[in-house]
């Protein structure tokens, strides 16, 4: 009842998402639904004393709350994670898309995790990097996967 209230009230229509392995997009739309609800959780914390809960349910909330910190590193990660999310959504089977589109698309989600601003911050930096390494070993331009790709056009 808390929580609905809150929502109503933060004019928040949807719930929160619960990130799936299996499911690409998942994490960033959990990230964002998180973001979101920001005022409603902030909400719930503060208020955790009137809410009707044994004290081992207020001790397990108070763990589970969520810093400014926690909430900075969720917009980095969204950040990061849009242009895949569009990039899925363009290279989706249903869409029929070409293997030219596939390397003009890989070579875009490298360039983004490549560029760096002047504002960003270390952390963005340092995500950006350790996802690239990760990106190479499955798109490195002298690797099979670039080839194979190459190779059919």
């Amino acid at each position: 009842m808390f929580i609905d209230n809150e929502k109503k009230l933060a004019k928040i229509k949807r719930r929160l998402y619960i990130d799936c392995m299996t499911r690409w997009n998942s994490t960033l739309v959990a990230l964002q639904s998180l973001v979101d609800h920001k005022p409603v959780l902030i909400s719930l914390f503060e208020n955790k004393g009137q809410l009707p809960l044994t004290s081992k349910q207020k001790e397990k909330l108070g763990l589970l709350e969520l810093s400014s910190d926690d909430y900075t590193i969720f917009n980095i990660l969204i950040e990061i994670f849009q242009p895949f999310y569009h990039a899925t959504n363009l290279l989706s089977a249903s869409k029929y898309p070409t293997i030219g589109l596939c390397l003009l698309v890989i070579r875009e989600l490298k360039e983004h995790l490549e560029k760096e601003e002047n504002n960003d911050s270390n952390l963005l930096i340092s995500l950006k990097n350790f996802i690239l390494e990760s990106f190479d070993n499955y798109f490195a331009e002298n690797g099979n996967q670039h080839f194979l790709l190459t190779f059919e056009l």
